[in-house]
């Protein structure tokens, strides 16, 4: 993505007015994985320690659970961090602290009963009090960071939801340590995360309401130092997520900008106008996408407002669903009212925000051609790819039903091959 004989400027040179757009899903990762560099490397150890003691013994595993009912607590797996996914943590972050007492217990018992030094390393790290806090610190942030990640991770488009959602979660994580005041939409871009003139005092740093109770605990209230260091250290999470946000996605970028006008509320309200005076200044960030006639173009979304549309379709459609209605609707003459912006939305709305849906089809495709079938040609492992994605988009296997042209198929081939074998009989 460099702007230096890199991929990007390679294919800007090749084909001048391209669209390039990062994916979402894979900069909100590289945010969290720097913002993570600032809290102790043993957290994400523990982690890890504890996976890899019961992963591969069914006997462990039989012990644990004895502690788990002492405890009181739900039988649950302690789960795998990925490596090359670091938001893959918080469910094992969330799963380490719903088993933190049973835990402590067990590697207590398993290093008195067996003196191993693993054992007395994760069993250590357990009783530290300030590990608790930054597992908990952790599970109160990076719900921010999966819950932008999932919403990117879907199929359906998401180019008009970018710039907003960018925006909420870079506000969100300034709100913990950053002056309110200087928090407005006009100075959002401007804003430098790591401008100590504008932070809140340390004591005022939001942290999450589960951390703020353990730091009120009798045990660990008088300890000034460790509160003091744990808060920095999370401040500090917290403005380098910022800076990488900032850094990684274009706060200040026209296109997703302009693109952010596109919902079904603002299309379909009387202050659209008012809102994107002119679809002009989003056809001129995308040449290759369109190159009409502006003026036309522009004349029907300057009549969008006066379009009256069903209660229904406002309240429940998606953006594809509301200009499929649009691109149907006729004037007194029986002509298309508009003939060139529904294409144009449309076109845009198929800018892809990130690289799930591809990454989702490679998945299949090692589902499909393993070790086994290693033989399979590329025209088998597209139909079977295609099948699946059909019949996933009508609900599934179960609800699925096949059309008469599918059925007809399937007999012709059927009775080809009766054919065939009853030749290979004779």
């Amino acid at each position: 993505m460099g702007p230096h004989n890199s991929l990007v400027s390679r294919l800007k040179e090749a084909a001048p007015g391209i669209t390039i757009l990062k994916c979402a899903c894979h900069s909100i990762h590289l945010c969290a994985s720097n913002a993570v560099k600032t809290l102790p490397r043993h957290c994400e150890d523990l982690i890890r320690s504890i996976y890899t003691f019961f992963s591969h013994s069914v006997k462990r595993m039989s012990e644990f659970k004895e502690f788990q009912d002492f405890c009181h607590t739900k039988p649950h797996k302690i789960l795998h961090a990925s490596q090359t996914r670091w938001l893959s943590l918080h469910s094992a972050v969330s799963r380490i602290l719903e088993q933190w007492q049973p835990l402590t217990l067990y590697f207590n018992n398993k290093h008195l009963e067996e003196r191993l030094s693993t054992c007395k390393t994760i069993y250590d790290l357990l009783q530290d009090p300030s590990n608790r806090i930054y597992f908990q610190f952790l599970n109160f942030i990076l719900p921010y960071f999966n819950n932008f990640n999932k919403l990117f991770e879907k199929s359906e488009p998401t180019i008009h939801l970018l710039y907003k959602k960018t925006k909420i979660l870079y506000k969100d994580i300034l709100r913990f340590y950053y002056s309110p005041s200087k928090l407005t939409d006009d100075k959002i871009n401007s804003i430098n995360p790591n401008d100590e003139r504008n932070f809140k005092p340390l004591k005022q740093v939001f942290l999450g309401a589960k951390v703020l109770d353990i730091l009120q605990e009798p045990q660990i209230s008088p300890n000034k130092g460790l509160i003091a260091d744990v808060t920095k250290r999370f401040r500090q999470f917290m403005i380098t997520a910022c800076i990488q946000i900032k850094e990684r996605f274009q706060l200040d970028s026209k296109i997703l900008k302009a693109c952010s006008a596109l919902s079904v509320e603002n299309c379909t309200n009387n202050n659209l106008l008012e809102i994107m005076p002119t679809v002009s200044t989003l056809a001129a960030e995308v040449p290759r996408i369109y190159s009409g006639d502006i003026e036309q173009l522009d004349y029907e979304w300057r009549h969008l407002p006066n379009i009256e549309f069903p209660e229904n379709l406002k309240a429940s459609s998606s953006l594809e669903e509301l200009f499929i209605y649009i691109s149907k609707l006729r004037d007194e003459n029986q002509e298309l009212e508009f003939k060139l912006l529904p294409t144009f939305i449309f076109s845009i709305l198929s800018l892809p925000t990130s690289n799930a849906d591809a990454e989702r089809i490679f998945s299949k495709l090692n589902l499909i051609k393993t070790k086994i079938r290693n033989k399979l040609s590329t025209s088998t492992i597209t139909a079977v790819t295609l099948v699946s994605e059909t019949v996933k988009s009508k609900g599934g296997c179960v609800s699925f039903e096949p059309t008469g042209s599918m059925l007809r198929a399937v007999s012709r081939n059927w009775e080809n091959i009766s054919s065939e074998n009853e030749e290979e009989d004779e």
